[in-house]
């Protein structure tokens, strides 16, 4: 890849340590730091004659179901949003970019639309590590896909084990992994404690991450749950054509 123009990065004084050793570990980026960006600005991209204010969101990891979040809370902006993350899943860098995000993840791979600049850089690949403690995939499937047969519904552990064909336990952790993931509201606390999905677009990304099969012997058969839930997406969002640096 070839770089005609260096691109400098402003960034407030408050930037954290993690998002400066990210920018800076980027041949292609020179980061600088300075007072009184333009107002609610969290950095200046200087590209040529080009200046651009960003908004930027700071994240350890972003999974599809973080990068449907931050899609909602940067459409509340005025000005362009760039994600910057140790680690970042394909699906999630993927999402942001049809929706007109910038991302940069600690392993080189950056996709940056901005006026002036259009960047896209494949990094390293991403190293091996632990599955999630609950992973979306074989039993777990029949839990996620009992909430998005019936998304509206509020879900008490118990009832929601006996719907999937599954173990109170299992269905706890799923539960517990979505909290965690910020796609189900909670309400009320002990045995009569509810969960409801908040975002089945965003369950539908994470799932779609993870999955890999579904064991059948649940209450009804796996064939109709998979059909049924794919059936419930919606069309597919349209995407920008991929492009290159310039």
């Amino acid at each position: 890849m070839n770089v005609n123009n260096e691109i400098e990065w402003n960034l407030g004084a408050e930037f954290e340590a993690e998002v400066i050793r990210i920018l800076r570990e980027i041949p292609e980026f020179t980061v600088t730091a300075e007072h009184g960006l333009i107002h609610q600005a969290d950095a200046v991209v200087r590209h040529g004659d080009s200046v651009t204010p960003i908004a930027r969101q700071t994240k350890t990891r972003v999974s599809s179901a973080a990068a449907h979040h931050i899609a909602h809370q940067a459409r509340q902006l005025s000005m362009p949003t760039v994600v910057v993350a140790r680690e970042m899943t394909d699906g999630a860098r993927e999402f942001l970019a049809a929706e007109g995000i910038g991302s940069i993840d600690g392993l080189g791979n950056i996709r940056l639309t901005l006026p002036g600049l259009i960047m896209r850089i494949t990094g390293e690949p991403r190293p091996k590590r632990g599955y999630p403690p609950t992973r979306l995939s074989g039993r777990s499937s029949l839990v996620v896909q009992a909430m998005l047969l019936d998304a509206e519904r509020p879900w008490r552990v118990i009832d929601l084990a006996q719907r999937a064909g599954v173990a109170v336990g299992l269905a706890h952790r799923v539960l517990r992994r979505l909290d965690v993931e910020g796609v189900v509201e909670s309400h009320g606390a002990g045995p009569a404690k509810t969960r409801r999905l908040a975002n089945p677009a965003a369950l539908l990304d994470l799932w779609a991450e993870e999955h890999v099969t579904v064991p059948c012997g649940g209450p009804r058969s796996c064939s109709h749950l998979t059909t049924v839930c794919w059936q419930k997406r919606s069309a597919p969002v349209s995407k920008r054509p991929g492009s290159t640096t310039r």
